[in-house]
């Protein structure tokens, strides 16, 4: 048995061995000592909130590529660079060769940037030139990313709900409706344990909203659920919202959407919430717990199909002989 990384894609199971595949027997990743693997260049996961007592010293021994940070002296650039590129995108629809001349424009022409670097400088010029250009071309691969692993969680976890939070204008500001839906959803999650994942963006007329999934153990839905019909007018048809009645007493009007796994995999469910993420400069909102990978034990020989790709380090699989790593495993390791 080998140690895996293993995550659904929608359609197959993916893993992802040891990059200098070493093979640990079953025993070896209990036992061995975490300053002998570090030694060996792994970095350490320890996954002690997964596992009952008895798998408290578990160590995931995988690679970690790790950011580097950005020297202090950019940090105001960097943080005009990202402002303005934001602006910019909401502002209209342009080209990336028109947003990045335009950014230069207004980064160039920026009083407060020309105090602290030397744009009138040839040479200081050409550098930051380069730099904006590099900038853009990383937030857009930042932003296929963060789509990426919005999508990855999204289909490894369970959801029951797809939800849409709108707040009253009697109730809150754009400010306190930010806060207040974020420290609602985290008392939920740890009073009750309900797991969420979603982005805040506007509407046309410029309201923010909250689209996102939910998973609401059962018996702990809080609040009355009634149907609500209205006509959606996108559709030209009759529709019906599913309103939480203390949501809607707390922040505004909001729809819980009753979903199921082969809506997420089979439907637009997930690629809605996935279109408005880089609209803006939000982050993605999640609660802990959220997993993207689970570890398994696996006969990597037997399983493996085929590549996913060149340029990946993850392989098709098939489903039989694979043990996933969970509290709930109960099997005796002297028996494989």
């Amino acid at each position: 048995m080998e140690l895996c990384k293993m995550r659904f894609d929608g359609c197959h199971h993916l893993v992802q061995p040891y990059k200098r595949r070493v093979r640990l027997s079953t025993l070896d990743i209990i036992t061995t000592p975490k300053e002998d693997l570090i030694e060996q260049g792994y970095y350490i996961t320890e996954k002690k909130d997964l596992f009952y007592n008895e798998w408290a010293k578990i160590y995931f021994p995988f690679e970690s590529k790790g950011r580097k940070p950005i020297p202090a002296f950019y940090k105001p650039l960097y943080e005009e660079l990202k402002k303005t590129y934001y602006v910019l995108l909401l502002e209209e629809k342009i080209k990336e060769t028109e947003l990045k001349e335009l950014l230069k424009d207004r980064i160039f022409n920026d009083e407060k940037l020309k105090k602290i670097y030397a744009f009138d400088d040839e040479y200081e010029h050409n550098i930051y030139v380069k730099m904006i250009d590099s900038f853009v071309d990383r937030e857009k691969e930042n932003l296929k990313a963060r789509k990426r692993k919005f999508k990855v969680k999204a289909l490894n976890n369970d959801w029951n709900y797809f939800v849409t939070f709108t707040y009253d204008d009697k109730k809150h500001t754009e400010e306190t409706f930010l806060k207040a839906l974020k420290k609602k959803l985290q008392n939920l999650h740890t009073n009750y344990g309900w797991l969420y994942m979603g982005c805040f963006e506007r509407s046309k007329t410029d309201r923010l909203h909250f689209h996102g999934l939910l998973y609401v153990p059962e018996g702990k839905m809080r609040g009355n659920i009634r149907e609500e019909e209205y006509y959606d007018v996108t559709a030209h048809r009759k529709a019906v919202s599913f309103i939480n009645e203390e949501f809607e007493d707390k922040l505004g009007r909001n729809d819980f959407k009753p979903i199921t796994k082969l809506d997420l995999t089979f439907t637009h469910a997930l690629d809605y919430i996935i279109k408005y993420i880089g609209k803006s400069d939000n982050k993605i909102v999640y609660s802990r717990g959220i997993k993207d990978d689970t570890f398994c034990l696996m006969d990597y020989e037997d399983n493996i199909i085929c590549s996913l790709g060149e340029h990946s380090p993850y392989y098709v699989c098939k489903d039989s002989s694979i043990i996933e790593l969970t509290k709930d495993l109960d099997i005796d390791f002297k028996a494989i």
